[in-house]
């Protein structure tokens, strides 16, 4: 599983690269959200038993299989565990807001215009989240 969420985010990244380099930059935008999404879902799968094995908890008692766990509540769960920082947290959040330009009816709506510029603002709060995660690498050790 480990080398399979391993794959999934060097593709991601891969797609992000060759993306921004031939000008589509929303696909990039997007690429980066992605890779985000899966690297917060292996670290909170690798580092919290409760939600490997059960996921995330609503208010209403219920469960959400881990799968099924948005990029918003993964950076907010990560957040809230300890694993990324306030910054780390509310910059990735702008970086998920601008990945859901893959929506054309947003695009238009917003009038959005989006280029290399952005991919670039988009990047950098990934690294906060991996250093971030990287400082935090014996939170939640419950394997």
């Amino acid at each position: 599983m480990m080398a399979t969420l391993l794959t999934s985010c060097w593709l991601a990244l891969m797609r992000r690269g060759f993306c921004e380099s031939n000008g589509a930059f929303v696909l990039a935008i997007i690429g980066i959200g992605s890779f985000v999404e899966k690297l917060l879902y292996f670290v909170l799968t690798e580092r919290d038993q409760q939600f490997r094995t059960r996921g995330l908890g609503l208010r209403n008692g219920k469960w959400l299989r881990p799968d099924r766990v948005s990029l918003e509540q993964l950076l907010l769960m990560a957040h809230d565990k300890g694993l990324i920082q306030m910054d780390a947290h509310e910059f990735a959040q702008k970086v998920r807001e601008f990945r859901n330009f893959v929506h054309v009816r947003r695009q238009i709506e917003q009038r959005a215009t989006l280029d290399q510029d952005t991919v670039m603002m988009c990047w950098g709060p990934v690294i906060a989240v991996l250093n971030d995660l990287e400082a935090s690498t014996s939170t939640l050790q419950t394997a």
